[in-house]
């Protein structure tokens, strides 16, 4: 755990922002987002899923993307960071490379406060085999898939929010994902952003070697 965690950068909030940089509210419990007009908003399908959304695709012959933010009463990370680090590996096993390197050797990792809360974040490239549903066995096989996902930790609980699609589609929403993160606030009205000083524009940090 401790390579993993010194692996993580901390990265600038200054992320690109998306053309039309229009935005609508939204909800998952406790948190407050702003999400790009053209974000479908669904009933989620599960009592853990506080927040479904389609984000769709631009180019002929791709799929959408899917946004999901979940909250677990029983998930809280205690302050030493393992809870974290426990969501951060489990989403790299289900990712595979072409090349059998390890996925958490290539993904990009990095630390964010945005609003008052620690918002730790992951992206990463490759064939999805996720489990159809947890311990089912049966796993979906997309090739040239991307994920960007985020732990948020806030006053009321963790939630995880979690971008996921063909590359090429999720490349297209990642400004105004990043742009999603960064607005995050739980109760009250929202602060500025606390920004380290320095880093890249864009949700990813720089891979480590």
């Amino acid at each position: 755990m401790a390579r993993c965690f010194g692996a993580m950068l901390v990265v600038a909030l200054g992320m690109l922002v998306s053309g039309c940089a229009e935005t609508k509210q939204v909800s998952a419990d406790a948190i407050m987002f702003e999400a790009a007009v053209d974000w479908r908003e669904h009933q989620p399908s599960h009592p853990s899923r506080r927040l479904e959304m389609t984000l769709p695709a631009r180019d002929p012959g791709f799929e959408d993307a899917r946004l999901i933010v979940w909250n677990f009463p029983t998930m809280r990370d205690s302050g030493d960071g393992v809870m974290i680090h426990a969501n951060m590996m489990r989403w790299c096993e289900q990712f595979q490379q072409p090349d059998g390197v390890s996925t958490q050797d290539v993904a990009h990792f990095a630390e964010w406060h945005v609003n008052g809360m620690p918002v730790h974040v992951i992206d990463v490239t490759g064939r999805y085999v996720a489990e159809t549903a947890p311990g089912s066995g049966l796993r979906v096989d997309r090739p040239g898939y991307r994920m960007m996902g985020a732990y948020i930790v806030t006053p009321d609980g963790d939630y995880i929010a979690k971008l996921i699609g063909p590359a090429v589609t999720v490349a297209q929403h990642e400004a105004d994902f990043g742009a999603f993160l960064r607005s995050a606030y739980a109760g009250g009205v929202p602060v500025p952003a606390e920004s380290p000083a320095q880093g890249r524009s864009m949700l990813a940090a720089d891979r480590q070697p």
